[in-house]
């Protein structure tokens, strides 16, 4: 027992012993006013007071015993939210100004702070933040040396032709700002994929209640992330999806979803953890590979670094973006390749739509709906979170953002299987899932030679209505390849294409021939249809159609009216293919693209029409 608790429990007796004791009134008042002793005389009591007195000493003992092991438990455990008030210091109103909207819309609701050697982990907020970011402004460049360097960025730098490099004062104001708080407001965040034993991860809801499992994998992750942002890589700001987001609140979780591709974007480094791998030969069957979120977590950070399941480093290079064994390894995995990846860096819409589609076509998700979610920063665009609606319903909405924004619009077409449900879209055009895009075809890549479907040009819009797809297109009609007939071509185009169509349930392939004359001048058949084919990727003028080598089609059945015409309006059926059609067109003048002036479309066996499909 402590010298404290011996006090506390001596001053006790005292104030009691007179009631205990076989004593009578004036000698309590006696032991009242001649103040407190400091021993306990234990055998001068009676047993009911010596009971009492041996209880009172469990007690405090006891109670002592318990608030030492809960100091050493709370010692032990994370710390709660920090949201301390720091006195708010004074830096000039434009860089106050720039500072604050760089933290209220550039980084992320919250982030973890910790010393510099990773310890004492703290999660603040915004404002918290904000505060955080000011001071080390401030205790590296005070008004004076902030208003000098502008002066000196304003007539020193100059361009590679010797010039000046600011037109203005205000210019070259800008850019001291943006330089101070890009460097003072870095962060770092962890690409991981969350442990699934149980105790598992360490979330806000368990920093928040102080329900850690200290010893737990999950808060070993964090000390190590935290521990490795520090001491590595010199940053004491750092995020990490399982802690710092309240996924009780809505609102933040939806922000938190819009935004993290920006945030990963906007972040110093990417430290990606791999927990199943020790080599970079062991990255291929590493499940980080395999999950939806990952693939953003790959491509959004300017900087990555890759570390195995010891938390040592996978390479040497500060940024592994710029390992070739890394890249190599990353294109046996994924397929994405180092061009694709400097492509997207420089602009997310420099990849095609099919193939980063493709890209994530076979990755998986806990949430069915996060397979449209995870790919809203990938596009480029955004959409609500809704968890509940579904899978189907999510990708179309994702589909939807990305036709209204694109100018690549006809590759999202560039797919193959079945359309999304009647239950959620009419359209028969709008594919179900990432993985339509399995099969996609290159033919339409930046790379090939010939036909970029963003070279087209597009007089109406395409817009999705109850009805479907509003769309222009091109349309013509096939014959099915019969042997020992003759394929004659109707007009000086012509082309024949074979495709695994679904018939009964079964893919058969099926050669069709193009412009044929059979087609045309041939026997309508019983069943009233005839194969037909819509060209998607054709550029239109007020007076011609440009028409490429190769083109981006669906395939249809299309019954004849009662006149014995087709129709914009006939009843058709889609074909659903197992890859996606490619006409491949010949034309007598010329190997490239080519061009027909409208009031020629129908002798050239063409028709153009705006249908909802």
């Amino acid at each position: 027992m402590t010298s404290d608790a011996l006090a506390l429990l001596s001053a006790l007796e005292n104030f009691i012993r007179p009631l205990i004791r076989s004593r009578d009134r004036h000698s309590f008042d006696t032991e009242i006013n001649e103040g407190t002793s400091t021993s306990l005389d234990v055998d001068a009591l009676t047993p009911e007071g010596q009971k009492f007195v041996a209880a009172l000493g469990n007690f405090v003992l006891n109670t002592l015993t318990m608030q030492e092991a809960h100091r050493r438990r709370e010692e032990s455990r994370i710390p709660e939210p920090s949201e301390t008030q720091i006195t708010p210091p004074t830096l000039p109103q434009k860089l106050t100004d720039a500072l604050r909207a760089h933290v209220f819309n550039d980084v992320p609701v919250r982030l973890l702070t910790f010393g510099p050697d990773g310890s004492h982990v703290q999660i603040i907020e915004r404002n918290t933040i904000y505060d955080h970011i000011a001071h080390k402004i401030l205790a590296k460049v005070d008004v004076d040396k902030f208003n000098s360097s502008i002066e000196t960025e304003f007539t020193s730098r100059r361009n590679l032709q010797g010039q000046q490099l600011y037109q203005s004062f205000e210019e070259a104001e800008k850019a001291v700002i943006s330089a101070l708080i890009e460097e003072h407001s870095r962060y770092v965040v962890l690409s991981h994929t969350w442990i699934q034993d149980s105790p598992g991860e360490v979330t806000y809801k368990d920093w928040h209640l102080r329900s850690s499992d200290v010893g737990g994998l999950g808060h070993q992750k964090l000390s190590k992330f935290c521990r490795i942002a520090a001491q590595n890589h010199k940053v004491t700001l750092a995020w990490m999806d399982s802690v710092c987001i309240n996924k009780s609140s809505s609102s933040e979780l939806d922000e938190s979803i819009r935004s993290m591709y920006k945030w990963y974007n906007n972040s110093f480094l990417c430290i990606t953890y791999l927990a199943d791998t020790t080599t970079t030969a062991d990255m291929r069957g590493d499940r980080w590979f395999t999950r939806g979120w990952t693939l953003q977590e790959l491509l959004a950070p300017r900087q990555i670094k890759f570390y195995d399941k010891n938390w040592s480093p996978l390479t040497s290079h500060d940024n592994d973006k710029h390992s070739r064994n890394i890249k190599k390894e990353i294109k046996t995995i994924t397929t994405i390749t180092s061009s694709e990846l400097s492509r997207f860096h420089r602009n997310v819409h420099d990849v095609e739509i099919s193939r980063k589609m493709q890209w994530a076509a076979s990755r998986e998700v806990t949430k069915e709906e996060d397979a449209a979610y995870s790919l809203m920063g990938i596009f480029g665009v955004s959409i609500s979170i809704a968890y509940g609606e579904g899978a189907q319903r999510a990708f179309f909405r994702l589909v939807e953002a990305i036709l209204s924004t694109s100018q690549d619009v006809w590759d999202v077409f560039n797919c193959s299987g079945p359309p999304a449900p009647v239950r959620i879209h009419h359209s028969s055009l709008i594919p179900s899932s990432p993985k339509d895009y399995l099969l996609r075809s290159p033919a339409f890549d930046r790379s090939s030679a010939h036909s970029l479907i963003s070279s087209t040009t597009i007089l109406e819009p395409i817009t999705v209505t109850h009805l479907g797809v509003r769309m222009r297109v091109l349309f013509l009609l096939g014959q099915e390849a019969l042997a020992g007939e003759p394929y004659v071509p109707y007009s000086r185009l012509s082309g024949s294409v074979t495709i695994n169509v679904l018939k009964d349930f079964v893919y058969t392939t099926q050669t069709y021939h193009l412009f044929s004359q059979t087609a045309f001048y041939g026997r309508i058949p019983d069943s009233r249809e005839i194969p037909a084919f819509c060209i998607l990727n054709f550029s239109e003028t007020t007076d011609a159609v440009y028409i490429p080598s190769d083109c981006l089609a669906l395939g249809f059945q299309w019954s004849f009216d009662d006149t014995s015409k087709l129709t914009s309006t006939g009843n058709r059926r889609r074909m659903v293919t197992k890859e996606p059609i490619v006409l491949q067109l010949h034309d007598t003048s010329t190997d490239q693209q080519f061009r027909i002036f409208k009031k020629d479309l129908a002798f050239e066996g063409l028709q153009l029409f705006t249908l909802h499909l």
